[in-house]
């Protein structure tokens, strides 16, 4: 694929080109597979191609294998000879690559810098064609075997090379089928194994792709966010490596698809396994019942099957027979015979089509017929719906009060089966021709109707298949038409997209549903999309790239640019997620709507917006920053705002952070203290969670927990799943079987009820723990201010060590500690434990500075964050708490990037100011230097600068550094920090409420050090409304960098997190 998104692929004889808007054309050869051609055009050459790749440029190179050369095509569309003089020897390194010898070349890939890469399968080697021209070898003796891995790859040995790819930053990875394997060359020229074992075969996924086994992996690919997709051909499978290493099978059962119907191609199989190694066979409809499991009607093979949220499947009715036996009896032993529609109804029970039958599974598993005996024709209503004549009824609904709904296809009715199994019309049986819009539904025509759903104030919506309309039926009666012209299709059969859908043109739609916000979604199969009406009846595509393509394409990208082959059933799961029956695919089909907000930030800028907080009720889900790509990923800060009693009462900064499999979080269960624990799961496979608990007891007993695919937990601790006991103070420590995004929040209930929140980091136990000392740049004690350092241990053995104290002036700060005077503290941490270090605030007058963790000789330094309170006297002189904040353990740097915000004279209510607490860890004085840039990334023209002692620390707000008292305000931009000296800091974030109560929150720096990653970053927690907003904060993590992308939101459940925004 090319930098414009055209896609190309080689056939042998030829090279084509599959443009972005769906066109095939050839751009190299005639077809036949001789050589000839070079210095003309390529349409007239003859190669035998192989594997082709597209540079920056827009040049193609085509492995010509048969001939032993590399041939390259320009933008001009011109071709020659780039390697290779034909013979299939080895020869030619550091001379012009054109007259060097080349063997077999099966594959090329060209580097960000043009740099050409062959694989040069007969000789055992990789070899690099400079934009100069010149050949190399990079890896490979040229000697058949599998040695060399942790050494120079030009020392290692090779087996059957095929595949090859570069990264990025310049890494290249190989496939070597012959040794079941795919290997990593990084820049530096050192080989090693990324996945593959020893022999051939399948095993591995979810664990380190080095011990997974392979069976002749052929092609690979990397992606923009560093994940490997490998063509695991012998396996039948398409499988991902993620950036931690770890391997997954991303496409594929790993059975052989033969294309005869008695085959498992077309087969029945997969049962008590998961849902998506399972075989159908022409699978109708699907529904969803209130826990979000997926019924379907697996049509052919006369079975009905459950999809549980977990992804397992089961077949819950039909044993295969095409009758319509076993009514009273086991719903598995019964025959289905060629289902169709199928409901879930209010209680729970199965609503199928089969035969000319409406049948039932109740929820002990027993099936009995509820509408049809067996005879086409029309009669019975008013009487047993049981004994009633259907005429190829089509699909069915259920309403909350019980009642089934029935197309009854052939006899151009809708019929209703209330509670009590009396049957009767509510719609068609007009006189033929009249459509009937405007009047009663009883005296309208429908032609052919299809699916059928209901909104929750119970209006009645048809698919009318013969009209190409979908229809509604109000609680009056009345029928109109809400979608489709009627047009003949055979004239125009789709159009009307972005306008109102009673102007929209439908082809053979088949299925309806409605989700919980009245949106209504339309399995419009002729046109091979799905297309959804809002609630303001505008149309739209959301699923489905061209009328024309029908086949299977699009799974893990984005549903627009899916292909579907005969979609007829739609559902929506109470997560507002959609699934497709994919008739023609023989699939059931996901789509997974997420809120998002584009962004897009020059150099050095940012991006802010913020939840409007309207919902009558709290929204909480996660987020995730996903980079376009080629981009790099911004750093981010989630601020929440609480409001109670009229007024802002609390604000907390969460940031965005990657996934974890391991880690610790302090835990306090101590009124008015509560944890609260945020767990999101952005995988397509489930979570399995193990954790405990650890006091100064010691380790409770492990429990287990799960989340499903992309859903979220969130709960207070003494809650279900934790349910930690009262009174606990220590950490809670888990495994998660995925990598997941983890959030802790530390509640406080004040004196006046109001609630306060700060953020507790997660130690992640899966980066080795730090051995020298940590830096909390930040603490306040005295005039009201209160510190509690919280000190967590990452390891399993005792941690010791002292804390120090050390005033702005660098010396020692004599304070209370735990009723100790002095300015240093000893720690002992128990194993997997924390320990709290709590000071007096009893001076009058306040004293800051830093604080300097120091493990003894030897051990490791603990985690932690530095939690400040700040209390004041109310109108009635009671003492209030009205401000908390958690200042993290900072490792040291020399340069950081912090989000910063000023509005209003600072002081009034509603004013904000950002401060700054720098720490000099030096032992000479530091002087430091502070640039603010607008958010838009333009620059302020300002630096600040401060001079700040050995040791020493400053905590000054904005508009009282030097050289900055005359930033504007309002300001909002990145400001970055830096020092000749190392350095330690945190940014304040000041603000003065309705009352007047001084609220501070803090937001954690980034250090501009750490290396910048196309990888996504998440919030583990998210909340909106009910007394709740969220600020979203994105900005470059390093000087000039810019991005763009998208920040996705999503429900608890995995849907789309239903919350509107204001620009900020």
């Amino acid at each position: 694929m090319d930098r414009a998104g055209n896609l190309y692929f080689s056939d042998r004889g030829t090279v084509r080109k599959i443009t972005t808007d769906g066109i095939v054309r050839t751009v190299a050869g005639i077809g036949t597979t001789g050589f000839s051609g070079d210095g003309g055009v390529a349409t007239s050459a003859e190669f035998s191609a192989v594997g082709i790749a597209v540079d920056n440029v827009g040049n193609l190179f085509i492995a010509d294998s048969s001939h032993n050369r590399i041939r390259k095509v320009t933008t001009g569309g011109i071709i020659s000879t780039v390697a290779g003089n034909g013979l299939s020897t080895f020869g030619g390194d550091g001379g012009p690559a054109t007259s060097a010898s080349i063997s077999n070349p099966l594959d090329v890939a060209v580097d960000s810098a043009g740099n050409l890469y062959v694989v040069d399968n007969g000789n055992y080697r990789i070899r690099k064609i400079d934009v100069s021209g010149v050949i190399t070898t990079v890896a490979g003796t040229g000697a058949r075997g599998a040695g060399g891995d942790g050494g120079p790859a030009t020392s290692a040995q090779f087996s059957i090379l095929v595949g090859i790819a570069v990264n990025a930053t310049g890494d290249l990875f190989i496939t070597d089928i012959g040794n079941n394997s795919v290997r990593q060359v990084t820049a530096d020229g050192i080989i090693r194994k990324v996945a593959g074992t020893a022999g051939g075969g399948f095993s591995g996924d979810g664990g380190p792709a080095t011990g997974a086994l392979l069976n002749a992996p052929t092609a690979i690919a990397a992606d923009g966010s560093g994940n490997l997709l490998i063509a695991d051909s012998g396996n039948n499978r398409v499988r991902k490596i993620t950036s931690p290493g770890l391997i997954s099978t991303v496409a594929g059962n790993g059975r052989r698809i033969t294309g005869n119907e008695q085959d498992d191609a077309y087969g029945f199989s997969g049962d008590g396994g998961p849902a998506i190694a399972a075989y159908l066979r022409y699978p109708e409809d699907v529904a969803v019942d209130a826990s979000g499991n997926v019924f379907f009607t697996d049509t052919n093979n006369s079975r009905i099957r459950k999809i549980t949220t977990a992804g397992i499947i089961r077949t819950v009715a039909g044993n295969g027979g095409l009758g319509s036996s076993g009514d009273g009896g086991p719903a598995t032993s019964a025959q289905i015979g060629w289902p169709g529609g199928i409901a879930v109804d209010s209680a729970g029970n199965l609503v199928i089509q089969s035969n000319v039958r409406i049948r039932k599974v109740d929820s002990a598993g027993i099936v009995t017929t509820l509408a049809g005996n067996g005879t086409r024709g029309f009669g019975g209503d008013g009487g047993p719906a049981s004994a009633a004549l259907l005429n190829i009824p089509n699909r069915v609904a259920a309403d909350e009060n019980g009642n089934i709904f029935i197309s009854d296809s052939f006899n151009g009715r809708i019929r209703k089966v209330n509670s009590d199994g009396v049957i009767t019309t509510v719609a068609g049986g007009g006189n033929s021709g009249s459509i009937g819009d405007g009047n009663s539904a009883l005296a309208a025509t429908l032609s052919s109707p299809a699916g059928v759903a209901l909104d929750r104030a119970g209006n009645l919506f048809i698919v009318e298949t013969g009209r190409h309309r979908v229809r509604m039926v109000t609680l009056a009666g009345i029928i109109t038409t809400v979608a489709g012209t009627g047009t003949n299709p055979i004239d125009n059969g789709f159009g009307g997209d972005g306008g109102p859908a009673t102007s929209a043109q439908l082809y053979d739609p088949l299925g309806v549903a409605l989700d919980g916000l009245g949106n209504i979604f339309i399995a419009d199969t002729g046109n091979l999309r799905i297309r959804m009406i809002s609630p303001a009846g505008i149309i739209s595509t959301i699923a489905g790239i061209h009328p024309t393509f029908r086949g299977f394409a699009g799974d893990g990208g984005p549903a627009a640019d899916a292909n579907f082959a005969r979609p007829s059933g739609v559902a929506v799961d109470p997560a507002g997620n959609l699934f497709i029956a994919d008739t023609q695919n023989n699939r059931i089909r996901k789509i997974t709507f997420t809120q998002q907000a584009g962004f897009a930030m020059g150099g050095s800028g940012g991006s802010s917006f913020q939840s409007s907080g309207t919902l009558p009720m709290p929204v909480a889900g996660y987020a995730m920053i996903q980079p376009d790509i080629g981009r790099k990923t911004p750093a981010g800060l989630a601020i929440f705002g609480v409001r109670q009693n009229g007024a802002l009462v609390s604000e907390a900064t969460v940031p965005a952070s990657s996934l974890i499999q391991s880690g610790r979080i302090y835990a306090e269960v101590n009124a008015p203290v509560n944890t609260g624990v945020a767990m999101a799961n952005p995988n397509n496979e489930e979570a399995a969670i193990t954790f405990f608990f650890t006091d100064s007891k010691g380790s409770s007993t492990i429990r287990t927990m799960s989340i499903p695919a992309r859903h979220q937990v969130a709960a207070f601790l003494d809650q279900a799943p934790f349910n930690a006991p009262g009174g606990f103070s220590g950490t809670l420590s888990f495994t998660s079987s995925v990598p997941i995004a983890v959030i802790a929040l530390r509640g406080l209930t004040n004196e006046r009820g109001e609630f306060l929140i700060t953020t507790l980091p997660a130690v992640d136990l899966g980066t080795p723990a730090v051995m020298n000392t940590v830096v909390f740049p930040d603490f306040a004690d005295g005039g009201g201010w209160t510190t509690q350092i919280v000190l967590i241990n990452p390891t399993d053995g005792v941690l010791t060590g002292s804390a120090q104290f050390l005033n702005q002036s660098g010396t020692s700060a004599a304070l209370n500690v735990e009723g100790q005077s002095g300015s240093t503290f000893s720690y002992s941490i128990p194993p997997r434990g924390a320990a709290n270090l709590q000071t007096s605030g009893l001076s009058p007058a306040t004293l800051s500075g830093s604080i300097r963790i120091v493990p003894a000789t030897g051990t490791a330094a603990p985690s932690g964050v530095a939690i400040f309170s700040f209390r004041s006297h109310d109108s009635a002189n009671r003492e209030i708490t009205v401000s908390v904040a958690g200042v993290p353990a900072m490792q040291p740097a020399a340069a950081f990037r912090v989000f910063a915000e000023s509005s209003g004279k600072f002081g009034e209510s509603g004013s904000i100011q950002t401060g700054l607490a720098v720490t000099n860890l030096s032992a000479s004085t530091a002087t430091v230097l502070v640039e603010p840039t607008n958010l838009d990334g333009s620059s302020t023209g300002l630096t600040g600068t401060l001079t700040i002692p050995a040791n020493g620390q400053a905590t000054l707000f904005l508009n009282q550094i030097p050289g900055l008292s005359t930033l504007p305000i309002p300001f909002r931009g990145v400001l970055r920090v830096s020092s000749m000296a190392t350095i330690s800091l945190i940014g304040l974030r000041g603000r003065y409420n309705e009352r007047g109560d001084f609220l501070v929150a803090t937001t954690p720096p980034i250090n501009e050090a750490t290396p910048p990653s196309s990888s996504p970053l998440f919030f583990a927690h998210i909340v909106d409304s009910g007394n709740y907003t969220t600020q979203f904060v994105l900005f470059a993590a390093q000087p000039g960098q810019s991005s763009s992308g998208q920040l996705q939101f999503f429900s608890q459940a995995g849907g789309a997190w239903k919350a509107s925004f204001d620009a900020r």
